[in-house]
């Protein structure tokens, strides 16, 4: 079952989580907004991501639908339903170490 959380990949690290709030919030009014904090390692910022959660589902699906595409900072973020299994599943096909499973509960939960 779909939820009301997307995930948007691909963020330029200079996006701020501010500029995100005013992106994401044009859809509709947001429950949350999760984007983890900068980081010194160069790695660590290639796969910037961050965690938009709407008080309806319609208003997830309409944010897929308008945003899918849009770039910032020359760079096109990509837009898909957030599914907390997939997407620790999706850290795991990135190989990206520094990131366990107790770090993105941390962030996210």
């Amino acid at each position: 079952m779909k939820g009301c959380k997307i995930i948007a990949r691909n963020i330029a690290p200079k996006i701020s989580k501010e500029i995100l709030l005013e992106l994401f919030s044009q859809a509709a009014p947001l429950k949350s907004l999760s984007y983890p904090p900068q980081n010194d390692n160069k790695i660590y910022n290639l796969f910037r991501f961050c965690v938009v959660e709407y008080y309806e589902m319609d208003h997830a699906e309409y944010a897929l639908k308008i945003f899918e595409g849009v770039e910032l900072y020359n760079i096109k973020i990509s837009i898909t339903y957030f599914h907390d299994n997939s997407f620790l599943q999706k850290l795991f096909v990135f190989n990206l170490p520094f990131l366990d499973e107790k770090v993105v509960e941390k962030i996210f939960f």
